[in-house]
C-alpha cells in the first residue's frame, strides 16, 4: 500500500493557457517533493487541457469537470479528493518559489497548533511590490473583521482541521470564498503567515479579483456582517465603510462620521466583552489604539480632538503618560 503524500497541492484551472505551464513547473520544481498535485480541469475551452495532458509526472492527478463548476466547487472537489496531511493552494497563473513547500511544511511541523498558514508574497505583472501580511494569530483574527488576511494561493492547511470541523469553501460565495473560509477557520485553529516571500502573485486584467471587483466588495461586506453577528452586534453597510476606513488608519472623517463610528465601536466592544468572539483584551486594545490615533491625527476635530478622546468610552488612559498627554493637548491648540 502506497504511503499518503505529505502535501496535496490543489489547483483549479479554467482557460489559463497563457500562464499554466509556468505555474505547473513552479510546483514540480519544489525542493520538497513529497506531494500529490491535484488539478481540476474546470471544462476548459482553450489549450489548457492539451497542456495538462502533456505532463507525465506521476504526482499529477487531473480531474475533469464535465461542466464548468466554477472556482468554489472545483476547490471543494479537490479537497475531497486529497489524501495528504496538508493541503496547499496554488493558482494557474501564479508562481511558487522553489522553497515554498519546504518552508511551510517545516513551519507547520514545528508548530503543531497551527492549522492555517499563508506567507508573504510578491506581486508581479500589472502591479509590482511585496505584500506582508500579519504573521501573528491575534492580529490575523482582528484583521479578518475588515479584510482578508491571507493570499489565497500562498495558503497551506492542515487536512485534519478541515475534516474535524467539516470545513469546505462555502458554495454561496463565487468570489471571496477564501476570505469566508478563513473567517470561520481562524476561530477553530491557530493561524499564521510565514514572514517570508514564498509566492509570486500575478496581477492581470483577466484575474477573478480584477474582473469581479463589485461582487468581491459585496461578498466582503457579507463576511464582515456575519462576523459581527457572531460577535453579537449588528453592523450596517455605512458602518462597514467607516470601520474599514478606521482599521486602515484613514483619518479622513467628518464630525458626523466620527460620531457614528464612535457609537458603533462602543457597541462592538461591549458585545465582544459579552460574547468573547475575540479575546476581550485583544479586541479592546486594537480599538482603543486605533481610536487614539484617529483622534490625535484628525484635522476635522482641530481643537476638539483632545476633548473628543477624553470624553469617549473608548479612552485608554494607560496609553497616555504625562508627556504624551501634554503633547496631545498642545496639538489641539494649534
Amino acid at each position: 500500500m502506497n504511503k499518503a503524500p505529505t502535501i496535496s497541492v490543489i489547483m483549479p484551472v479554467f482557460n489559463a493557457e497563457s500562464y499554466l505551464r509556468d505555474s505547473i513547473e513552479s510546483v514540480l520544481c519544489q525542493t520538497f517533493s513529497d506531494f500529490e498535485f491535484i488539478i481540476i480541469n474546470d471544462a476548459c475551452t482553450d489549450n489548457s487541457s492539451t497542456i495538462l495532458n502533456s505532463y507525465k509526472d506521476s504526482r499529477i492527478k487531473v480531474f475533469n469537470n464535465e461542466l464548468n463548476l466554477g472556482l468554489t466547487k472545483s476547490l471543494n472537489r479537490a479537497i475531497e479528493s486529497s489524501i495528504g496531511k496538508y493541503i496547499a493552494r496554488t493558482d494557474a497563473d501564479d508562481i511558487c518559489l522553489p522553497r515554498r513547500f519546504e518552508t511551510q511544511v517545516q513551519f507547520l511541523e514545528k508548530h503543531s497548533e497551527i492549522g492555517l498558514c499563508g506567507s508573504w508574497f510578491e506581486n508581479f505583472g500589472d502591479i509590482r511590490g511585496i505584500a506582508k501580511y500579519n504573521p501573528n494569530h491575534n492580529e490575523i483574527l482582528v484583521g479578518l473583521l475588515y479584510q482578508c488576511q491571507f493570499c489565497h494561493p500562498s495558503v497551506i492547511m492542515r487536512k485534519e482541521v478541515l475534516s474535524r470541523y467539516s470545513l469546505l469553501y462555502n458554495t454561496n460565495f463565487i468570489t471571496a470564498q477564501d476570505y469566508e473560509l478563513w473567517a470561520r477557520m481562524a476561530h477553530v485553529c491557530i493561524s499564521a503567515n510565514v514572514p517570508e516571500v514564498l509566492l509570486q502573485y500575478r496581477v492581470h486584467a483577466q484575474s477573478i479579483s480584477a474582473k469581479k471587483k463589485e461582487q468581491q466588495l459585496s461578498n466582503r461586506n457579507r463576511i464582515i456582517i456575519g462576523q459581527f453577528e457572531k460577535m453579537g452586534v449588528a453592523i450596517s453597510h455605512t458602518e462597514i465603510d467607516l470601520f474599514v476606513k478606521f482599521c486602515n488608519s484613514n483619518f479622513e472623517f467628518n464630525v458626523e462620521e466620527l460620531n457614528k463610528l464612535e457609537e458603533f465601536l462602543e457597541r462592538a466592544v461591549v458585545a465582544n466583552d459579552v460574547s468573547g468572539f475575540i479575546t476581550k483584551t485583544i479586541f479592546s486594545e486594537f480599538v482603543t489604539e486605533k481610536w487614539f490615533h484617529l483622534c490625535y491625527n484628525s484635522n476635522v476635530l482641530a481643537s476638539m480632538r483632545y476633548q473628543k478622546y477624553y470624553s469617549s468610552k473608548l479612552l485608554d488612559e494607560k496609553r497616555m503618560d504625562c508627556f504624551s498627554r501634554l503633547k496631545f493637548k498642545l496639538r489641539s491648540l494649534l
